[in-house]
């Protein structure tokens, strides 16, 4: 049922009005592999759901997802969620960056778009021991979104993720034409002249700072998390 308000133009908006996916956040934070089965059906389910969300994403679809947990949740699962259920994640992923008002939102902060950047960075490097075309399409878009913003473009290449740069991922993408040239853009432009880090005032260099000393916690943190999930 939720499936079917999600797509349907006139009852999405009502339904992202209602802030009625704030609840379904607590079935997508849920990442355990010893969840029985139908739970990762409804799991599953729900990600669909917010794909329909975010497909066309309306206004009141975007005010009720700039400060829901959607997007963490997301990257959350992209990192340690199960196979079937990345695909979903990236997808929205990607949709909620291409949308210019929660593009801005994103590169408004550092805190904000730190973790987004990690994140698709600790998706690189598993993708390098499991490729998927699927997955890697969405995050390749992702990157190349972050081409459009001074703040985005600074961060994505500070560190650009080298399993992009060494041809790890050429076998892979062998017969996804608009994904290598979108990924040759951005080679050409990482491999340019350095891009100068945004002017900042006092206040945002200290938030910068503190921003990236969680990195390095949260790097830490995912490395320890994934060497006990291997």
């Amino acid at each position: 049922m939720v499936q079917c308000i999600t797509s349907h133009p006139t009852t999405r908006p009502l339904f992202a009005e209602a802030r009625i996916p704030y609840y379904l956040c607590a079935i997508l934070d849920l990442i355990d592999d010893s969840l029985s089965e139908p739970f990762e059906h409804l799991r599953l389910a729900t990600l669909d759901a917010m794909c329909s969300l975010v497909k066309v994403p309306d206004t009141e679809v975007i005010d009720c997802i700039l400060y829901s947990e959607i997007m963490p949740l997301c990257l959350q699962i992209l990192q340690c969620g199960s196979v079937m259920s990345k695909p979903f994640a990236a997808f929205i992923v990607e949709k909620l960056l291409l949308n210019n008002d929660y593009f801005q939102h994103i590169c408004h902060l550092p805190k904000r778009l730190f973790p987004v950047c990690h994140a698709l960075g600790n998706v690189v490097a598993l993708l390098a021991e499991a490729p998927s075309a699927q997955l890697l399409n969405h995050v390749i878009r992702c990157y190349h979104r972050f081409l459009d913003d001074e703040r985005s473009h600074w961060t994505m290449r500070n560190p650009f993720p080298k399993a992009l740069t060494d041809g790890t991922f050429d076998h892979c993408l062998r017969e996804e034409q608009r994904a290598r040239m979108l990924l040759q853009q951005l080679l050409d432009n990482v491999r340019g002249p350095p891009v100068p880090y945004p002017s900042r005032s006092l206040k945002q260099l200290r938030e910068v700072v503190t921003t990236l000393v969680l990195i390095f916690f949260w790097r830490a943190v995912s490395s320890i998390r994934l060497t006990f999930r291997v």
